[in-house]
């Protein structure tokens, strides 16, 4: 609810990294993301606060996560400027 309600608050943003060896394959990476609505309810959790009380409720129709990914390994430093990513905002 805090979140909702403060939009431009990274307070509950968690960056992180993956340091990946060998070649990543990205439809298989994509396919497992996407895949975690299926078995993990928090991902279909929805707030409705269009109403005099707040509504929560499971969105069994889910949609697909937006993923950004980042890939800093072309950059001097990568794992730092990595790590410099994660601890920004």
């Amino acid at each position: 609810m805090d979140q909702l309600l403060n939009i431009e608050s990274p307070h509950y943003n968690i960056g992180g990294y993956i340091k990946l060896k060998g070649t990543l394959n990205r439809e298989k990476f994509h396919e497992a993301v996407n895949s975690a609505p299926k078995v993990f309810d928090v991902f279909k959790i929805r707030f409705d606060l269009n109403g005099s009380d707040p509504v929560c409720y499971f969105q069994q129709d889910y949609e697909k996560l937006e993923m950004a990914e980042l890939d800093f390994s072309d950059m001097d430093n990568p794992e730092e400027k990595a790590k410099s990513w994660c601890n920004t905002g």
